[in-house]
């Protein structure tokens, strides 16, 4: 049985989704479980949410530690590559406990 429109839809099922263009409509996978593959990984907009909360985190700590080189001052830069640091961390840990792993650049 295929879902109707505005139902859950789960792993491996199919949506109908309503063409532009036409009255009839087609079938189409959910693009949140295709990106997670065949590993297993649970890829979801809960996923996504809380990685761009990560990156943004990552980023600001990332400005203060920029401002801090800049104006030479020596004491905020260290605080501030200390705070860069563990946001780097937390956004790589998050990554590595949904599966994904940084290998190492083989040249």
């Amino acid at each position: 049985m295929v879902p109707r429109l505005g139902m859950p839809v789960y792993r491996g099922e199919t949506v109908p989704v309503r063409s532009r263009h036409s009255s009839e409509g087609v079938l189409m996978s959910e693009p949140h479980y295709l990106a997670s593959g065949d590993a297993g990984i649970g890829v979801d907009d809960h996923f996504f949410r809380r990685y761009r909360e990560l990156l943004d985190a990552e980023d600001n700590a990332f400005d203060e530690l920029e401002h801090a080189y800049e104006d030479g001052d020596r004491a905020h830069f260290e605080a501030d590559l200390a705070v860069w640091r563990s946001a780097r961390e937390r956004c790589t840990s998050f990554l590595e406990r949904r599966g994904f792993r940084n290998s190492p650049l083989v040249l």
